[in-house]
């Protein structure tokens, strides 16, 4: 069984609890530990993490040894398994490649996911040749390849599922109507539960937003208002996690930077080194990109536990496509003439438009909120604050290539002081209970309810809590009127300020130098329109 690092153990439970299967998950521990040097070849069922497959090549090899072959392999999630056509070429992805060498190991593929059509037909036709290569595999071509696929896919319903020995998986649903006249309490109680229900239920996991750092600036503030204090694990974590979203927002901004002004091969070599951040991740939330991981309290749940080999692996990949692209930009004579001179702000003119971050530090101005005013365990680390001296776009970029360095600094640190321990408090006043205890406990359920309709009550009074994101200053002022609802919030975001110079930086230049400035304040429309 192949699935996403956050399903393996819901897998790993079901087989087991619904067909008795004990399905072993792959770690780098029973790897080591394997008597035959070959963990595969003493299990024969087991659960593998999609990443951690597709990007070790030393499992692979062990999956390819001649006596390492499967009855049955299973893909959750198949479509991450992907492939795309872009500019007349197929551009394969490690999981694809990863994919195709599990549907030669195996006597029976099976792919489950709910989309398997991305809505480009020749990207299906890539995934279908992942089943069957003789019939999908090729340069896709409009009306020439249309082949029957209904003998290789079933849309299945969970009603349909069958055991082994032949009877439903899942409990026949059925519904009877009884009649039953409600006293007016049970009226209002029935209509708050259908609305709670209909609108509220789960709602705080699907008011994410795009950045790590936005959602612990806002626990932050709350907490100070509470007067609670997280655990030491979880200041660490989410520590780890917010450079982790640094490093990946600079890797955004200065690879597209880069493109922009013709550096296309050092744009398209840090988006990918992104990619490596994006996985750890979605191993540790869930999702790339919108998460709803740290919560008023703590955070939904611990670090994976091979959290710190995967983050090794992927500074190691990350150092090197940081040192190629230096020796791409830093002294290439066109980079230089677009950046060098162009968008220039003085130290005054910086600091009296309200800049902070990578746009003030260009212009000689070491502030940073993590050094200013220590959150979290910043103030137990040990690392730099990158400065320029001229405050243009090439002291911007400089600036922040830098500061990827020394947010690696950071992460190391802290995983090699990271303490045991709970990572959320117990607070049922502050903190959803777990999810098993809504489900199966009328207790849970209650509380659950209660903290969704109600609120978290935070005491009457007013906040400002910064921190540094990856722009700059973000700062959340909170203001409570002491019931479970917030009197007000006003969020301060950096790139709204950095916006507000750019005229300035823009006067006497050419157009074309528009590209590149805009690049540098790395407007970020949510973040800038709140």
């Amino acid at each position: 069984m192949v699935c996403p690092g956050s399903l393996a153990e819901q897998w790993q439970d079901e087989l087991y609890r619904r067909f008795q299967l004990p399905f072993e998950i792959l770690t780098n521990d029973k790897l080591e530990a394997a008597r035959t040097g070959n963990w595969f070849l003493e299990n024969n069922l087991v659960i593998a993490r999609l990443d951690k497959l597709s990007r070790n090549e030393d499992v692979q090899q062990k999956l390819q040894v001649p006596d390492c072959r499967w009855d049955l392999v299973i893909c959750d999630e198949a479509h991450k398994l992907s492939a795309t056509f872009f500019g007349g070429e197929v551009k394969y992805t490690k999981r694809y490649h990863l994919g195709q060498l599990l549907s030669g190991l195996t006597r029976h593929f099976l792919l489950m996911t709910a989309t398997p059509h991305n809505g480009k037909e020749e990207d299906f036709q890539l995934f279908m040749a992942l089943l069957d290569g003789d019939r999908f595999e090729g340069r896709f071509r409009d009306g020439v390849h249309q082949v029957e696929i209904s003998d290789l896919m079933r849309r299945m319903v969970k009603e349909n599922l069958l055991k082994f020995d032949g009877t439903p998986l899942f409990p026949e649903r059925r519904a009877y109507t009884a009649g039953y006249a409600l006293s007016p309490e049970e009226v209002d109680l029935y209509q708050a539960v259908t609305a709670y229900v209909r609108d509220e239920m789960n709602r705080a996991d699907r008011t994410g937003d795009g950045n790590r750092r936005n959602n612990v600036g806002f626990a932050l503030a709350v907490e100070r208002l509470l007067g609670i204090d997280t655990t030491e694990r979880c200041k660490y974590v989410r520590m780890i996690m917010s450079e982790v979203s640094r490093i990946a927002d600079h890797l955004t901004c200065l690879g597209m930077a880069a493109h922009e002004v013709g550096g296309s091969t050092a744009g398209m070599y840090m988006v990918e080194a992104r990619e490596f951040l994006y996985d750890l991740i979605e191993a540790v939330t869930g999702a790339r990109v919108t998460v709803t991981w740290c919560r008023v309290g703590g955070v939904t749940h611990d670090l994976p536990a091979d959290f710190a080999d995967r983050i090794k692996a992927a500074f190691a990949r990350l150092d090197q496509v940081l040192s190629d692209c230096d020796k791409m930009l830093s002294r290439n004579r066109v980079f230089i003439d677009r950046m060098a001179g162009v968008g220039n702000l003085s130290q005054q003119e910086a600091i009296s438009y309200g800049l902070s971050g990578p746009l003030l530090r260009a212009a000689g101005v070491g502030y940073d909120v993590r050094k200013a005013h220590p959150y979290l365990v910043y103030d137990r680390m040990d690392f730099d604050i990158p400065t320029g001296d001229r405050g243009d776009n090439y002291d911007r970029f400089n600036v922040r290539f830098q500061e990827m360095y020394q947010s690696k600094r950071i992460i190391e640190q802290a995983l090699a002081a990271l303490p045991e321990g709970p990572v959320t408090i117990t607070d049922p006043k502050v903190v959803l209970p777990d999810k098993q205890k809504v489900y199966n406990s009328i207790e849970g359920l209650m509380n659950h309810f209660k903290l969704i309709m109600e609120g978290i009550h935070v005491p009457a009074g007013e906040v400002y809590q910064a921190v540094e994101a990856a722009n700059g200053e973000l700062g959340f002022y909170v203001v409570s009127d002491g019931s479970g609802r917030p009197y007000r919030v006003r969020v301060r975001p950096p790139c709204f300020l950095g916006m507000g110079a750019l005229n300035k930086m823009l006067i006497g230049r050419m157009i074309p130098d528009i590209i590149a400035t805009f690049g540098m304040i790395n407007m970020i429309g949510g973040e800038c329109d709140r």
